[in-house]
């Protein structure tokens, strides 16, 4: 997945050590946080498929993940600022951004 290449890091790191960081945020994120870390790992792997249109990364080439989880948490930043979330869409009432 050379779109998540950085230019000048291929420079100074040999092509089996190359790796990218992919942070991705779920917001209202009540309907799957019961989930196993592995099977959210992998729907944040479709996630960034769904949202760049480009191919799913194989979570064989994960090197690493964490996940972290606020039960119930709210991440609206102003009133009614879910009316404003992006059209990206994996299933119903799971949005990303």
């Amino acid at each position: 997945h050379d779109e998540f290449s950085v230019d000048n890091y291929n420079k100074y790191v040999e092509a089996n050590d190359q790796v990218a960081v992919l942070e991705i945020d779920f917001y209202r994120a009540d309907a799957f946080v019961d989930m196993d870390d592995d099977q959210i790992s992998d729907l944040a792997l479709r996630a960034v498929s769904a949202a760049f249109r480009t191919a799913k990364i194989d979570s064989d080439e994960v090197v690493d993940a964490v996940v972290l989880r606020a039960r119930n948490a709210v991440s609206h930043f102003a009133p009614n600022s879910a009316l404003y979330s992006p059209d990206v869409k994996l299933g119903e009432g799971m949005y990303i951004c």
